[in-house]
């Protein structure tokens, strides 16, 4: 294993064990991971990332959020305020 990915306490675990054999796959699956949130983000930041509707379901564009909410402007509804919260999905129209 390259020194530059194995942390310095591997060093100490068997070459037979689990975790010697799980870590490449972790790492591999965060890097994943964090890779398509870059990508996701890239996408937010140039204006071009879209989102299903959550009242037609047609493909809406993400216009800004914020902490708490996402602004959709959906072609078919007009533009939308939909909170982030997991398990409370509340939508409104907004109105500029």
């Amino acid at each position: 294993m390259p020194a530059f990915v194995a942390p310095p306490f591997l060093d100490s675990v068997p070459a037979d064990s689990y975790f010697s054999v799980l870590h490449p796959l972790v790492f591999a699956y965060v890097v994943l991971l964090c890779g398509l949130g870059a990508f996701q983000g890239l996408l937010f930041a140039r204006k071009k990332l879209f989102f299903g509707c959550p009242l037609c379901g047609t493909s809406a564009h993400a216009t800004h959020s914020t902490r708490r909410y996402l602004w959709l402007d959906c072609p078919k509804c007009g533009a939308l305020e939909v909170s982030l919260k997991p398990g409370k999905t509340r939508v409104r129209k907004y109105a500029p």
